[in-house]
């Protein structure tokens, strides 16, 4: 997968019409919190990959394959992948280049008019263990993402619980006490998100569910006065 017309044989057919006509406005469901999801993928196509992931990790030893993101714990049978690392470059970078920037660009101006790198990984969460939060725990604590915005897509399979909690104060304000609005997975089906919104998960209870997330980074809106400022001066 490369192209774009490579893209239309595996996503899903709303978003097949939105590459086609370049309109993405009527496959997006608006949340509260400027979260939006969408459409994405091919049920078959999702379960494609989950193997493709699966047998990549039988393949790698632990130590051959980096730990996706920064959450200070050892490779376990929950890790996530590069997807770089496993032959899954093109894949990741056809997405960003003709889903996920164009929706950034449109939806977030401020932050998306000028992505230029991306960092694509697999999560893997299982009811005793979720495999981007603190070893042993099934759910993961406020934070917020290193990038601008982000797309995470749910591959499947058969699970509950683990929907992703984002909080109601705004962009790049900690404040649970006002509120939070729940953004459910559902297989085939992405969100887009800024990182610098606060969000969590709720307690996942029961089968395993798999996920794809790709974060858009621009290094001249890192380099804005802007920004610049923010990181010097903490205000």
């Amino acid at each position: 997968i490369k192209t774009k017309e490579d893209l239309y044989t595996i996503v899903h057919p709303r978003m097949q019409k939105a590459l086609f006509s370049g309109n993405f406005s009527e496959i997006l469901i608006p949340t509260a919190t400027r979260v939006y999801r969408f459409p994405i993928l091919q049920l078959n196509v999702s379960q494609h990959i989950v193997e493709e992931i699966r047998n990549a990790k039988q393949v790698f030893k632990n130590e051959e394959l980096r730990l996706p993101n920064n959450v200070g714990r050892a490779r376990g049978p929950t890790s996530g992948v590069v997807l770089s690392e496993i032959g899954l470059y093109d894949l990741s970078y056809a997405l960003v280049k003709y889903i996920l920037a164009p929706l950034g660009r449109i939806m977030y101006p401020l932050w998306g008019f000028d992505v230029d790198s991306f960092h694509a990984f697999s999560l893997h969460v299982v009811p005793s263990d979720h495999g981007e939060a603190r070893a042993g725990e099934s759910y993961l604590r406020t934070h917020i993402d290193i990038c601008e915005f982000s797309m995470n897509i749910c591959l499947g399979n058969t699970f509950q619980g683990g929907n992703v909690l984002f909080q109601n104060a705004g962009f790049g304000v900690n404040n649970g006490s006002a509120g939070y609005t729940e953004i459910p997975h559902l297989p085939g089906y992405a969100f887009l998100n800024l990182c610098q919104q606060f969000h969590g998960t709720s307690r996942h209870k029961k089968g395993a569910r798999h996920s794809l997330v790709m974060r858009a980074l621009s290094s001249s809106f890192r380099r804005s006065p802007a920004e610049v400022f923010y990181e010097k001066c903490g205000i």
